[in-house]
């Protein structure tokens, strides 16, 4: 078995199974023979599920690339043109160009960033330079480093590489004379500078003033707070020094509804995150990192479990190639339908044997579950347009809000929120109706039948919106309340009600609600239906939150606890499964550490502990024989795993003891 660090893992594992019974290496043999055969499984790329999962995937990476291109467009063409204005335009004497880039709190994509801009502005400057918090310990590192990556890049074949001892300011200066006589710009770049010590920077900031005459020096740094920090680290002799220009980019939940909203509306894309799934990636997003690609890499994660070994999930495919996979299905496929489908238009064909039959109806509703998204999606961006200028926007002001409220198990338009806009939706101004049916009739313009015919109907409610007057109001009869309605003080206000809206009515208000209503009854309650009520949904949509909540979630400590009292249960290991309290031979170490901790007080004897220890994994070993240099270093892996995940530390009061912390 190959040998494990915690940093991998909950379990700690010996290379050897030195203290393994025979059933074990049987079992480990066995594992390990179900483990090539997965991975043989895995590397088969000719399986229809692979080949769907390939193109979904593919079709998102693209979207991935070109949002990944437009987002940090303006923010890499004002850096370019910024290195572009120090090139032409020479700075002052001791002056140093620098550009902040406003990042934002948390981002965790910040390195993805900063590559990109490294790269981009290498393209005007060979001389580019790039040091994080985290390879600097002092200033003399940070320096050595940041001139090694000029002097020694590949570029420049003729110069001899320097040891970091070498590569001092002095160094740079006399290699800039020869390599860069027309004073090409050295950029510098500093992406987490809030991580950097205070004095660090100030004083590199001092020792580039001072060659600031004779090479042009700029200066990117990465702020992820506001630019008061800038000025509260440095004092006013380092600031003195710089010519600062900010940069700021989009903030990830901007970027995030940008590209599931392209991601969402891909007509090449037809694996469709939904439900609880959806809303927990997202949550996970806005609640812990904010990481655009750490998102991408759970959806990818989900779109994976979707497909894995299921060839019947190949039907999620574009239209034009439906034919041919429900064609390729084999019996085992259609048996594994049989088991998905689970609605009353298909019990006719649940217990049916005949493939054929079962092929035909699966053809025909994945072609319906085609056309019910299509038309899903329409529908709901126009059901966005309408509400995203209603004050307090009820399903919020992107499509990845709404989205998520209408993809749950429940139709949205039982919803509260959808009672909500309904309602402000009628009490829109003129203009504001008929901008908002303009945008509508621009989301249907282009398509099949349904287009055409919600289209009539919008072009005939905005031309009678349009005309409908306001001064002239409907005639009545004035008719006389009966007591009949007046029983009671409710009923009398509320029949006062009725005959103020009755009298009140205009053309145009008369016009607007049988807009609204055309609206709410003919095209999102008609077309906003749950996808959990359309059959096949399975195939093209992911429901399974239990799945996300394991694999992508963070652990909790109840699942640590279970997996170090039970590791069996992880393991899948029989040697291990033991029903009563025994600490067994075959546990891994941090296993039988953790339950000796268990049994101990509050301060733990180190050696007394090893001694335990030693006592269960080579009950054997004598007490005068010496002891084996790998049990020991098991034991003391063991004892650092433990003291990593929290349980114990550390203590001041006696070297040779830790304290217990559960």
């Amino acid at each position: 078995m190959e040998l494990l660090s915690v940093s991998k893992g909950t379990f700690a594992f010996a290379e050897k199974p030195i203290y393994h019974k025979q059933k074990g290496r049987k079992n480990l043999k066995k594992n390990h023979a179900v483990d090539e055969n997965t991975n043989s499984h895995l590397r088969d790329e000719s399986q229809p599920w692979y080949k769907a999962f390939q193109e979904n995937w593919s079709a998102i990476e693209g979207v991935l690339n070109e949002v990944d291109t437009s987002v940090y467009k303006k923010l890499l063409s004002d850096l370019m043109e910024f290195i572009h204005e120090i090139q032409d335009d020479p700075a002052a004497a001791g002056e140093i160009p620098t550009g902040i880039v406003m990042t934002g709190v948390n981002l965790l994509d910040r390195d993805i960033l900063f590559d990109k801009i490294k790269s981009q502005l290498e393209m005007v400057t060979p001389y580019t330079s790039i040091i994080w918090s985290r390879d600097a310990t002092n200033l003399r590192s940070l320096s050595q480093k940041l001139i090694a990556q000029i002097i020694n890049t590949p570029k420049f074949n003729d110069s001899s590489e320097l040891s970091n001892i070498q590569c001092t300011f002095h160094a740079l200066f006399d290699w800039c004379k020869i390599n860069n006589g027309d004073k090409t710009p050295v950029v510098i770049i500093l992406p987490d500078f809030e991580c950097f010590p205070k004095k660090m920077v100030h004083d590199l900031i001092l020792i580039l003033g001072l060659y600031a005459k004779d090479i042009k020096f700029v200066l990117i740094t990465g702020v992820a707070t506001t630019l008061h920090t800038v000025h509260q680290s440095l004092s006013y002799s380092a600031m003195s020094k710089l010519k600062i220009k900010v940069f700021r980019s989009k903030r990830p939940i901007q970027i995030l509804s940008e590209v599931l909203e392209l991601v969402l509306l891909n007509p090449s894309i037809q694996f469709k995150l939904v439900g609880k799934s959806l809303k927990v990636l997202v949550d996970m997003f806005l609640l812990y990192d904010f990481s655009i690609n750490g998102f991408f890499q759970s959806y990818k994660l989900c779109l994976w479990t979707h497909f894995y070994n299921k060839n019947e999930r190949s039907l999620c495919c574009e239209p034009g190639e439906l034919g041919n996979r429900v064609s390729a299905l084999t019996s085992k496929d259609t048996n594994h339908l049989r088991d998905e489908l689970c609605y009353e238009s298909l019990q006719d064909y649940l217990g049916s044997e005949n493939d054929d039959e079962l092929k035909e109806l699966v053809f025909k509703c994945s072609s319906q579950f085609h056309t019910y998204m299509d038309n899903f999606l329409k529908v709901l961006q126009c059901l966005r347009r309408l509400t995203i200028n209603l004050p307090g926007p009820p399903f919020g002001r992107t499509f990845r809000e709404i989205y998520v409220e209408a993809v749950n198990e429940s139709n949205i338009f039982e919803t509260t929120q959808y009672k909500q806009a309904i309602a402000l939706i009628s009490c829109l101004s003129r203009e504001d109706l008929l901008n908002s049916t303009e945008a509508l009739i621009s989301i249907w313009k282009g398509g099949g039948k349904v287009a055409s015919k919600i289209l009539k109907k919008l072009r005939q409610h905005m031309t009678s919106i349009k005309i409908a007057s306001t001064d002239n109001f409907e005639s009545f009869e004035d008719d006389a309340i009966t007591p009949e309605q007046c029983r009671d003080r409710s009923s009398w206000n509320k029949s006062l009600q009725m005959r103020t809206v009755k009298l009140s009515r205009s053309p145009y208000k008369e016009a607007v609600i049988a807009f609204v209503e055309y609206l709410d009854e003919r095209v999102f309650r008609k077309y906003l239906k749950s996808p959990k009520n359309i059959p096949l949904n399975e195939v093209f949509c992911y429901w399974e939150m239990s799945t996300v909540l394991e694999n992508i979630k963070g652990p909790l400590h109840q699942d640590v606890f279970r997996a170090l009292n039970r590791p069996y249960l992880d393991l899948d290991c029989e040697c291990c499964d033991s029903t009563d309290d025994a600490i067994l031979s075959t546990y891994p170490d941090i296993t039988i550490l953790y339950k000796l901790h268990l049994e101990s007080r509050k301060m733990i004897n180190l050696y007394d502990l090893l001694q335990s220890y030693l006592c269960i994994v080579a009950p054997e070993r004598s007490d005068n024989q010496d002891l084996d240099p790998e049990l020991y270093a098991r034991f003391s892996r063991a004892v650092a795993e433990l003291q990593m995940l929290g349980f114990i530390k550390n203590t001041r009061r006696k070297v040779d003891h830790v304290k217990r912390l559960t």
